[in-house]
């Protein structure tokens, strides 16, 4: 019965799929997007969580405001972009008060102790497709903070050289001590924007 919010990735990838094959939207897809947008409120992050009522990972949070970016985009919806601009900007102000994304949220609360560098890639790639919202020295500044602890933590030498852990420090909540495929194509993601910025994926 639970429907966590990052499932709007789902919904954008299913629009995406019918526009790549030149197919009209599916009406499920739209009502199934209807359905999560309803469900957006003031609460969102408490509801981007693996499990109901355990912590969201900042990995979750920025899937889920992927998803309804993207989706937004696709329908021009406007109650969506509006929502999305209120999220994305609640999230900003949380990375400026502590110079970072958080690692994760509970109950309107977040943790500071460790960084999810999935969801800090994420959320660099994010914020690269928002220079029609944000000024483009705020991006930059953002990609920074974002960004820096990533690049610092890629392995140099020997064991999964060229690396990034999924977590900072590597011992702490999401997927500790692990290397995750994921974590990786999100860099290469982000390089790849930050290389050819008219990059549309």
């Amino acid at each position: 019965t639970y429907n966590p919010l990052y499932y709007t990735r789902i919904s954008w990838i299913l629009m995406k799929a019918d526009k790549s094959l030149g197919m009209e939207y599916n009406e499920r897809t739209r009502l199934l997007f209807e359905k999560q947008l309803e469900n957006w409120d003031a609460d969102f992050i408490d509801k981007t969580a693996f499990y109901p009522g355990s912590a969201a990972f900042s990995h979750t949070v920025i899937y889920a405001l992927r998803g309804l970016y993207e989706c937004a985009i696709i329908l021009n919806h406007k109650e969506a972009l509006q929502k999305f601009n209120a999220s994305l900007h609640e999230l900003l102000n949380i990375v400026v008060q502590n110079n970072g994304l958080p690692g994760q949220f509970y109950n309107s609360k977040y943790s500071t102790s460790y960084t999810c560098s999935t969801g800090n890639l994420q959320f660099s790639l994010l914020l690269l497709k928002c220079n029609d919202i944000l000024e483009e020295r705020i991006i930059n500044d953002l990609l920074a903070l974002l960004l820096k602890p990533v690049l610092k933590s890629q392995r140099k030498y020997f064991f999964n050289k060229g690396a990034i852990p999924s977590s900072l420090p590597v011992y702490k909540n999401y997927q500790r001590f692990r290397y995750t495929n994921w974590t990786q194509k999100f860099f290469i993601d982000v390089l790849l924007s930050l290389l050819s910025p008219d990059r549309k994926d």
